[in-house]
């Protein structure tokens, strides 16, 4: 027989979704009673043997087949898969999903209408050129809370405190308990939201986490340090954006507390999260993650790919094999932190592939990684690629910019491995994109 924890993940019994998603319960306080059951199974979980984690997901998988039968857009997929046979091997005849494809056949067959009753409807922000809207099932924002809450946990060594989420708008399945949402349009609104955030810390004796994007947090630490501030922080959770080394040591510096991240999309939630050795581990009781070559085939353990995700919980709009934007790398290699979640090691967003000439691709995080040797001399960057060896690059300059500038600019041509042109640009500020992200990377040929 299951056992309690193992019951509960798989909500069933009294942790059945159909009880706790009736509007009675999901929009009232009691939905503290499902979230205290997750996250105490979840926290147990992340321990389980690699035999039993795999049990779960391949039960969570002929789930997903079976929400998947009810959809217009996977309906003739599923009726094709073969009634034997590991539920992962059936996953791997479906083909890549991107999210051009789930646009382009519209709400109506990729969405389950007996759930639509009891779902929210969200978007992404359209930082690769393309806004998508899609819908989240109460029962998926209930499994997401938990996620969320281990999350958390996790970064405070077990103890929960109040968390600042400091985004420009709040989005499905983000824990609801001890929750301060203070609203930020991005990095350029942070110097006028810090006397509030000062004031909202004020609330928070005991210290509070503060979550927002990577350059946002940069830009507290400036203000904290140019103004003297002081805030009770007990951890700092950095999301949407690459965190660099030299920036993670100058937010932990200035802020005094210790700096985690975290992998996240808007549609296919929260993915993966830092242990206290700073490792990423996936959620992998929220979803299953596999890397793959181009041309959707899974690659072994320590291969870079395409990160493509299938969620489990979201039974209105079910995401199968969706191709995130993203590339990485994974891993089964133990974690000294003693959890037996699969590790992954991001290698930067599809879209932030810097094309040269032959075929040769650059990654942006290794371009990133590159200019944080020159953390003192580049406060701020975007790379605009004019073509194809031609960039132009705006800079906040730091105070060694000019007797470094040579260096830095020698540094690039090695990286990209041939020729390039670099046009500097001195600028005082660089805006975000309308989501609030820092925009480090733009094509305009």
């Amino acid at each position: 027989m299951a056992s309690l924890g193992f019951n509960t993940l798989l909500k069933r019994g009294w942790r059945s979704d159909r009880f706790w998603t009736s509007t009675f319960f999901f929009r009232s306080f009691l939905r503290l009673i499902p979230l205290a059951a997750d996250t105490r199974a979840l926290m147990k979980s992340q321990y389980w043997p690699r035999g039993k984690i795999n049990e779960f997901q391949e039960e969570r998988l002929r789930d997903v087949f079976t929400d998947a039968s009810r959809v217009p857009y996977w309906k003739d997929m599923v009726s094709s898969l073969s009634a034997s046979g590991a539920a992962i091997h059936q996953l791997a005849r479906f083909p890549v999903t991107t999210k051009k494809e789930l646009v382009e056949a519209g709400e109506f067959k990729t969405t389950d209408p007996a759930y639509a009753w009891k779902s929210d409807q969200d978007r992404t922000s359209g930082s690769t050129g393309r806004p998508f809207s899609f819908y989240t099932d109460w029962g998926a924002s209930l499994r997401s809370y938990a996620v969320t809450e281990r999350i958390f946990r996790t970064l405070t060594k077990g103890t929960r405190y109040p968390i600042v989420y400091m985004r420009s708008r709040e989005r499905n399945g983000f824990t609801f308990w001890k929750h301060t949402w203070l609203y930020s349009k991005g990095q350029r609104d942070v110097a006028e939201r810090i006397d509030e955030l000062v004031r909202i810390s004020k609330n928070f004796k005991n210290g509070f986490v503060l979550y927002a994007y990577t350059s946002s947090l940069l830009e507290v630490a400036r203000q904290v340090e140019a103004r003297r501030l002081e805030l009770p922080l007990r951890a700092a959770m950095a999301a949407g954006e690459h965190l660099t080394n030299a920036q993670r040591q100058y937010i932990e510096r200035v802020l005094k507390t210790q700096v985690f991240t975290m992998y996240a999309s808007r549609e296919a939630g929260y993915l993966a999260f830092e242990c206290e050795f700073h490792t990423l581990h996936l959620n992998e009781e929220w979803a299953y993650v596999e890397i793959v070559d181009e041309h959707g085939t899974a690659l072994p353990y320590g291969k870079e790919g395409r990160i493509v995700v299938t969620t489990f919980d979201n039974r209105a709009m079910p995401f199968i094999r969706y191709d995130i934007g993203d590339r990485g790398v994974m891993s089964d290699v133990a974690c000294q932190c003693g959890r037996t979640l699969r590790t992954i090691e991001l290698k930067g967003r599809t879209a932030e592939l810097i094309e040269l000439s032959g075929g040769r691709r650059v990654a942006l995080l290794d371009t990133s990684s590159t200019i944080d040797r020159f953390w003192d001399a580049v406060r701020q960057f975007q790379l605009v690629q004019t073509g194809v060896h031609h960039f132009t690059m705006r800079v906040v300059p730091g105070p060694s910019f000019a007797s470094r500038k040579m260096e830095l600019e020698a540094a690039l041509t090695e990286l990209f491995g041939e020729p390039i042109s670099i046009m500097w640009e001195f600028v005082e500020t660089i805006p975000d994109a309308p989501s609030g992200k820092a925009q480090y990377f733009l094509r305009t040929f």
